[in-house]
């Protein structure tokens, strides 16, 4: 996404989310006004969702949240070495099961193995995933900008996937254009 300050500037959005507990709604405010403590820039929300799903998630999760994501990616890095995704470093405690052992910073226990079919696979899924994303947080702020409601968000028409093929693998990417478009790459 452009830098914040390049493409908002100073904060002029009509609306703004407010959080009370497990609670949140979007309130209309008086753009002239500027940022008020409490409520939430739609550009901030952006980037908190950038940052959640392909940047430093470390910093958008909570820390129970930060916990979960650590004991899930523990669970799943047996899978991803026996896949040939990574490889574990000499520094990491793993079970006689192969496992890793949870009580040691796991993510810097695994290293990418950047030879693998299966990354470049990854990349590309990964690569598509952030274009439909950013896209979609674009339009999202564009309309806000424009004045439309902010719960008029509507990214879910584009989507990537991955089929199994009698050839291999498929990546398949679909989009929401002047009608409906496909992207398929043979792997």
């Amino acid at each position: 996404m452009q830098d914040r300050q390049t493409r908002h500037g100073t904060c002029r959005c009509r609306w703004r989310l407010t959080k009370a507990g497990w609670l949140s709604r979007w309130v209309s405010v008086h753009p002239e006004e500027g940022p008020r403590w409490g409520l939430i820039c739609p550009y901030d929300i952006a980037l908190n969702e950038l940052q959640l799903g392909w940047g430093r998630s470390d910093l958008a999760l909570s820390n129970r949240q930060a916990e979960q994501e650590r004991q899930r990616f523990c669970s799943v890095s047996h899978a991803m070495r026996d896949l040939g995704l990574i490889r574990y470093t000499r520094d990491a405690a793993v079970a006689p099961a192969g496992y890793l052992y949870a009580d040691q910073d796991v993510w810097t226990c695994c290293e990418w193995i950047r030879e693998s079919t299966l990354t470049a696979v990854l990349e590309m899924a990964v690569a598509w995933e952030i274009e439909l994303t950013f896209d979609a947080l674009t339009t999202w702020l564009d309309d806000i900008d424009r004045g439309v409601d902010p719960l008029e968000r509507d990214d879910s028409k584009s989507c990537v996937r991955l089929c199994e093929t009698d050839d291999g693998l498929s990546l398949i990417r679909w989009t929401r254009a002047e009608g409906s478009a496909s992207q398929t790459t043979p792997f």
